[in-house]
């Protein structure tokens, strides 16, 4: 089983990717920070055999569990 963590930061537009490796940081567009982050976790996920498991919020932060079987 492996486990990964997706968190899109409002205020910073950015989204950080952790793996077991490491974290990727990547920078959102402005005006287009929800779309372009969606469509990495869903291509991430089809690509990898990933299943969103969580999904929270806390304050500006979303946070993306991801899971593969």
């Amino acid at each position: 089983m492996q486990v990964e963590l997706i968190s899109i930061n409002v205020m910073g537009k950015y989204m950080s990717h952790g793996t077991a490796t490491g974290v990727t940081k990547i920078q959102l567009d402005k005006k287009n920070m929800f779309p372009e982050a969606l469509a990495y976790i869903e291509k991430h996920c089809n690509k990898n055999g990933f299943e969103v498991l969580n999904f929270a919020i806390d304050g500006n932060v979303y946070y993306y569990t991801l899971i593969k079987k």
